[in-house]
């Protein structure tokens, strides 16, 4: 399953992302939140902020067990 549409309000969050497309080790893809930044900041507004988190997809059973972190 892909990563969830939204991410409730936290200090922290964490999601995991699958590959099914069986594509070779090296695929990647990307996935982009908006982030609102609270009133609390500098400018003194709810700002907002496009995320962007670039995934690459490894082959797990290859040798070395090359696996991708991001």
């Amino acid at each position: 399953s892909g990563p969830p549409s939204s991410i409730g309000s936290f200090d922290s969050a964490s999601f995991s992302m699958k590959d099914p497309s069986g594509a070779a080790a090296g695929s990647e893809g990307t996935a982009t939140y908006q982030a609102v930044v609270p009133d609390t900041n500098e400018e003194g507004n709810n700002s907002t902020i496009n995320v962007t988190f670039l995934v690459r997809f490894c082959d797990s059973y290859s040798a070395d067990n090359n696996y991708c972190y991001f």
